[in-house]
């Protein structure tokens, strides 16, 4: 955290850039690579350390205005961690009843995205065990019932991601409808337990719907807005 000079790890990916997107046979970071303490009048790179806030990174002078990633920052450093709970309410508030050492190990899982991975799959398991208690007839019966009206919206012209919300919505301003969708019980779920649902499906019925969502979409676009619903089938 403390070093201003690039690691071996980051003189790598600095290499690698300089040679995959400029051609540049020969690297040499004493004279290619500028940074703080270290001066290079004539580099091609300018080089900046990790700080509790942000990532290492460097410029490039062949690349004006774009900022490229040297590398991952130090999840789990203690400058680091501290740096998140000032300033994040979530990380303080994940951190709170831990000692030091927990909170460390808890901060690095949130950083590298591990720490809603296993919140999922907790979820999974639970909502596992629920489908098996006696109500899992009802439950397949949703399912199945919330299968078929994505399909159906998919098939029609709809995205995948607005077929969803569809149902989300129906579940807070059309209770009736909704409950239409769901076997005839009123009860809400999430999108992700709906796009578990869409997922459940057979890989070639996913398939099958996207494209002709797609292809209603594209001939939707060749037509134009007032295209009566057998153009739309002609155009495909």
């Amino acid at each position: 955290m403390h070093r201003t000079t690039p690691s071996d790890d980051q003189t790598e990916v600095i290499r690698r850039h300089l040679v995959e997107r400029h051609g540049q046979t020969e690297v040499d970071p004493a004279r290619d690579v500028s940074c703080p303490g270290h001066p290079a009048g004539d580099a091609l790179v300018v080089f900046f350390p990790e700080r509790p806030g942000t990532s290492p990174s460097f410029v490039c002078a062949r690349c004006e205005g774009r900022i490229f990633p040297a590398g991952p920052p130090s999840y789990g450093h203690p400058l680091r961690a501290a740096h998140l709970v000032r300033t994040s309410p979530v990380v303080a508030a994940l951190g709170c009843g831990l000692d030091h050492d927990q909170r460390l190990a808890l901060i690095g899982a949130y950083e590298r995205g591990l720490l809603g991975t296993e919140l999922l799959a907790l979820t999974a398991r639970a909502q596992a065990l629920r489908t098996r208690k006696s109500d899992r007839p009802v439950v397949e019966e949703r399912r199945q019932t919330c299968q078929r009206y994505l399909i159906d919206e998919v098939s029609r012209g709809a995205s995948v991601d607005d077929a969803l919300w569809t149902l989300v919505l129906h579940a807070a301003d059309d209770p009736v409808r909704y409950g239409q969708f769901v076997g005839g019980t009123y009860r809400p779920l999430s999108r992700d337990a709906y796009r578990g649902y869409w997922r459940a499906l057979a890989a070639h019925v996913r398939t099958t719907a996207i494209e002709r969502s797609r292809a209603l979409r594209q001939a939707a676009e060749r037509c134009g807005p007032q295209a009566t619903p057998r153009a739309l089938r002609d155009a495909r």
